[in-house]
């Protein structure tokens, strides 16, 4: 049964999620169960991103929050840096889109 509410983080994580269980980005028939339906997405991110389609919107997101978490895990092989927890990384996506507000 999936969630009655997310927040944006949550569903953009879940649209990580897909790109890892299946190694693409979803399509809109792709969202079904067990991951949040596209109409969730749609309304979404259409209401705060102004008249795109909300989920296209969601998809550029994921990829990106996707995109830098990559070269951050890079970034930290090559400096041989310990792994970093999930939340520090959830701090750093914060930082970075506070820039872009």
């Amino acid at each position: 049964m999936s969630k009655l509410f997310y927040t944006d983080d949550e569903l953009i994580e879940r649209m990580i999620d897909f790109h890892n269980d299946n190694g693409r980005w979803p399509k809109l028939r792709d969202m079904v169960s067990p991951y949040p339906s596209r109409s969730v997405y749609a309304k979404r991110f259409a209401t705060k991103h102004g008249k795109q389609d909300g989920f296209a919107v969601a998809v550029s997101l994921a990829r990106a929050r996707y995109n830098i978490r990559q070269e951050l895990y890079e970034m930290m092989e090559e400096i041989d840096a310990e792994p970093q927890p999930k939340s520090w990384l959830s701090k750093t996506w914060d930082a970075i889109k506070a820039v872009f507000k």
